[in-house]
């Protein structure tokens, strides 16, 4: 009887350890899901979608980057976190859709500049000292979807910048 309620335990214990594994694995699946592709650009209005009326109330990112790039002849409009430096914190939120596409970069150290969108696991953007262009064109969006580009990091090379199409004039 005792060999046979020690292989029972045993069998349970496994099962419940491989029901685990499963759901770890199951996790991990959902965490690895594709929201954006991104690729080095040159900063040019025809690598980009959508413009500042996309833009949400609330937006956060009053500053630039932290070369104060400005691409306004380009028609182009740059928000960033770096305001007054690299421990300025904050979001940003833009209104999109399945396929457009924005230029962002970010400081040199990396981790903490995060994408959030609804029904998804928030993601980790790339370090990008260059600009890149993210295109949001991934089957696994919704559509339209609200992005939400926040920047957590409040340590040196800790920043984010996104360039959009400007709706104003050069100023």
């Amino acid at each position: 009887m005792f060999k046979l309620a020690g292989a029972l335990v045993i069998v349970s214990i496994s099962f419940f350890v491989t029901l685990k594994v499963l759901d770890y694995w199951d996790t991990l699946q959902q965490s690895n899901v594709i929201l954006f592709s991104y690729k080095t650009a040159t900063p040019a209005a025809d690598q980009v979608t959508i413009d500042s009326s996309a833009i949400l109330p609330g937006n956060e990112w009053t500053g630039a980057d932290s070369f104060h790039s400005n691409l306004c002849s380009l028609g182009l409009r740059i928000y960033g976190s770096h305001i007054r430096g690299d421990s300025d914190t904050g979001s940003i939120s833009l209104r999109l859709k399945r396929g457009d596409r924005l230029l962002y970069r970010s400081g040199p150290t990396g981790g903490r500049q995060i994408l959030e969108i609804a029904g998804q696991r928030p993601v980790v953007l790339p370090v990008a000292i260059d600009w890149v262009a993210l295109d949001f064109s991934s089957p696994n969006l919704p559509d339209p979807f609200v992005a939400k580009l926040t920047d957590k990091g409040d340590k040196w090379g800790e920043w984010s910048a996104i360039a959009v199409r400007d709706s104003q004039p050069c100023h």
